[in-house]
């Protein structure tokens, strides 16, 4: 055995007791979503855990999903909020971010579309830039549910309890863009992705807010062309030894859960979602190593 690999060797212990720690307030809020004390170390050690969460309306599919990521909070607070994650999807077309104060015009032109979807989707994202969840513009007649998109993405805001763990975060998501929290920081996106061989434009804004070893960073899809109405997510980020602890929370509204057989449409739809998001943050995991 050469003297490296006994070294190698003689510090993995070390580093598998580090990487089982967490935190005090990581823990607390493992226990706030469900996960015991025993899960956390399990997830610490690579496993990706799932929980249902409760859910405040028929056509919402909720749940969280805990994982270990190999990235320091504000590394990964910074590779979220600037939507790079998207460009590990292989089914994103065409992406455009920008800050709040930027101009949002070569974001739509740069979209593979005419000039009339072109204007539909900027009109959009200026309504609710101006006047947020109240402006969002209700769907065409017979597309998704219409005229439900702000009240729903309200409901799911304050249905996210993590989000009081920020004193303030919550009112500044609800009253955007008034009222402005300092330290916030905006972005704003509009993409294209493969949707069951069908495309698919999104337009969302995601805020975060950072410190030195955690980080809250959520994202409202306020306008989905099609396969449900819109998306609440709540990334809660959590720094721990060689990485970060996320807790990642999806509230996806549809119609296609409600009505007759909602108990097990519920139940189906919300496994299918859990796994979707566990296996794309494996995904991610796996690319953020590299």
């Amino acid at each position: 055995m050469t003297i490296r690999l006994a070294m190698c060797l003689a510090l993995l212990p070390m580093q598998a007791s580090a990487q089982a720690s967490a935190p005090a307030t990581a823990v607390a809020a493992a226990k706030s979503y469900g996960f015991t004390e025993a899960e956390i170390e399990r997830v610490l050690h690579g496993d990706v855990l799932t929980k249902d969460l409760k859910e405040g309306s028929n056509k919402e599919l909720a749940g969280v999903v805990a994982v270990w990521l190999p990235k320091p909070v504000a590394e990964f607070a910074d590779i979220a909020l600037e939507g790079k994650l998207l460009k590990f999807d292989s089914s994103i077309r065409s992406l455009g971010v920008w800050k709040l104060d930027e101009s949002a015009d070569k974001a739509f032109t740069d979209l593979q579309v005419d000039a009339a979807q072109q204007a539909m989707l900027k009109g959009r994202y200026e309504a609710y830039r101006k006047n947020g969840l109240k402006g969002i513009l209700p769907y065409p007649s017979g597309a998704n549910n219409p005229g439900s998109t702000g009240e729903l993405l309200t409901l799911a805001i304050e249905e996210t309890k993590s989000l009081e763990r920020l004193p303030g975060y919550a009112e500044v998501l609800l009253n955007f863009p008034a009222d402005p929290l300092p330290g916030m920081e905006h972005r704003f996106f509009v993409y294209e992705q493969d949707v069951g061989g069908r495309p698919t434009f999104i337009l969302s804004h995601r805020a975060a807010v950072r410190g030195e070893h955690h980080a809250l960073i959520t994202e409202q899809r306020y306008y989905v062309s099609q396969a449900y109405d819109c998306r609440f997510i709540a990334s809660e980020c959590f720094e721990v030894p060689g990485g970060t602890l996320l807790f990642y929370v999806s509230r996806v509204f549809t119609d296609q859960v409600a009505g007759f057989g909602s108990s097990l449409k519920h139940a189906i739809g919300r496994g299918r979602m859990l796994a979707k998001v566990a296996a794309n943050l494996k995904r991610d995991r796996e690319q953020l190593k590299k």
